[in-house]
């Protein structure tokens, strides 16, 4: 038997990750004792027996292929099991040979398979409460687009971005001290960060919030609704009732994709993947003549106990434990702890792209190293300030007018009619099986059929993925696990239909 220096086995798990020179025994044992593949990290000699061979594992050369091209052979092994990871296991040799692009592999190796488990698992959890948002929340998306006047409506003015991180105890003081003078940009405020700028006495003009499971109350205070909101389709019920003015954002690629085979055109702004993201995007697609980023530290405060918030957010702040953290570049430190670690990949990737023609200023004194951006600390606040005010024109707010887009009345007709006749379709599928006695085959045979339908997969497919999961699982599912998939889609088809009772169908 092997010896490993790191074995993390995955209970029925048919798949493999082996990082590490290994001995030919060691990797015919990993071949048969895994039918779902192996996928091997190693150094080219180190696999030189296996290279030409038939019956040989998945082979990523170490030190002739660039690093960055592992993420993309990684995520493709990966996907082949949908619910399960596979098993890890190192190799004692990594600490004799190559132990530097061994680390960094390895290191990478642990970003992306827990990366995607944790999204795997938030899939499982939040999928039926992410689909009711949708059917709720569709009138809504749309009655209340962004029109395109808009974007043109704003252009040329700065813009301030508002995060919660906890360098807003330093930054957001400055800012407040900047509006005194009379400096006037637009300010885009988080949903986290709200309390702070009531706090200090700040109002937003625009308000981001995209999280499914957030609500008003543990953001604001109780009659607070100030700004225009900016709210994706899957958010939670409480923003839209409370906000008189906002716009509603797609963000489901997926559901995008019914949106447009149903003749809505693609909105030309989506919501992404955390709030401060987004309201970044917004900042460039409004045309701003830059985005001043504050309390975007997409990382934990290291000299504070790992907190995640800034204290005059008011939001509990749960301290991150380490062994959810990951380590990041860092703004004044070479790493820095996030568990972050979706979103500073994401907001990075955008600032790399965007900052090659967007003016993005990085206000902070801590924090995840954004590329692209300009970084300046606090203590520079004079000459930021000298340089932001002769920028750029102030912002005339009485300009800012609220003329939501809408989709035509019969393109938003015929959708509703799809959605109800999809709905009905899983109804006469699925009620004979959840009243009468019918077999595990015979409901998961009419799941299987349901979610092969192209409309059904993409109208309910934040809930789709979980069935998918144990419809190509090997091992037997048991039956309770089908019953609750046929429950849950059930009531999601009620709800839909229950949704669309007061439309003019």
């Amino acid at each position: 038997m092997a010896e490993w220096l790191l074995e993390n086995v995955i209970p029925d798990s048919l798949r493999s990750i082996v990082v590490g020179r290994v001995s030919r025994e060691e990797m015919e044992g990993e071949i048969k004792a895994n039918k779902g593949g192996v996928f091997w990290i190693v150094d080219l000699e180190g696999a030189k027996d296996w290279v030409h061979c038939g019956d040989s594992p998945c082979i990523f050369p170490l030190d002739t292929h660039p690093i960055d091209a592992l993420s993309e052979h990684l995520q493709s092994f990966l996907s082949a099991d949908t619910k399960r990871l596979p098993h890890l296991k190192v190799s004692p040799s990594i600490l004799t040979h190559l132990t530097d692009s061994y680390d960094t592999a390895l290191s990478l190796l642990t970003r992306i398979t827990d990366t995607t488990q944790r999204i795997r698992n938030a899939q499982r959890l939040t999928g039926d409460v992410i689909a009711k948002n949708l059917f709720r929340n569709l009138p809504l998306y749309f009655s209340h687009q962004l029109p395109s006047t808009l974007e043109a409506q704003e252009k040329g003015w700065g813009a301030v971005i508002v995060g919660a991180g906890p360098s807003l105890d330093v930054t957001l003081p400055i800012i407040k001290e900047w509006l005194e003078k009379g400096w006037r940009p637009i300010i885009i405020a988080t949903d986290s960060s709200l309390k702070a700028l009531e706090n200090i006495g700040i109002d937003p003009h625009f308000v981001v919030e995209i999280d499914p499971y957030k609500t008003c109350e543990s953001c604001t205070s109780s009659d607070y609704a100030r700004g225009i909101g900016l709210f994706s389709i899957d958010c939670n019920e409480s923003w839209p009732q409370r906000w008189n003015q906002f716009y509603i954002l797609p963000k489901n690629e997926i559901i995008e994709q019914f949106f447009q085979k149903n003749n809505i055109q693609q909105a030309s702004l989506t919501a992404s993947s955390n709030a401060g993201l987004t309201a970044l995007a917004f900042s460039v697609w409004l045309g701003s003549g830059y985005s001043l980023l504050i309390g975007m530290d997409l990382s934990t405060d290291s000299n504070s106990n790992l907190s995640r918030y800034a204290k005059i957010t008011g939001r509990p702040n749960v301290l991150s434990n380490r062994a959810d953290l990951f380590t990041i570049p860092g703004n004044f430190q070479p790493q820095v702890l996030t568990p972050f670690l979706c979103d500073w990949e994401a907001t990075a990737a955008f600032c790399q792209k965007q900052g090659q023609t967007h003016t993005i200023i990085n206000f902070n004194d801590r924090g995840a190293k954004l590329p692209s951006t300009n970084l300046i600390p606090p203590e520079k606040k004079d000459d930021l300030y000298a340089i932001l005010e002769n920028t750029t024109a102030p912002f005339d707010v009485t300009t800012l007018t609220y003329e939501p887009a809408s989709i035509p009345q019969a393109i938003a007709n015929s959708l509703y009619q799809k959605l109800q006749k999809n709905c009905e379709k899983i109804q006469k599928a699925l009620l004979p099986l959840s009243k009468g006695a019918s077999s595990p085959s015979s409901k998961k045979e009419a799941l299987g059929k349901l979610v092969c339908d192209d409309d059904i997969s993409l109208i309910f497919s934040s809930y789709v993925y979980n069935i998918m999961q144990d419809l190509v699982e090997t091992a037997e599912v048991p039956e309770p696990t089908w019953n609750q998939h046929i429950n849950i889609l059930l009531d999601l088809a009620e709800f839909c239909i229950a949704s669309l009772k007061d439309r003019d169908l």
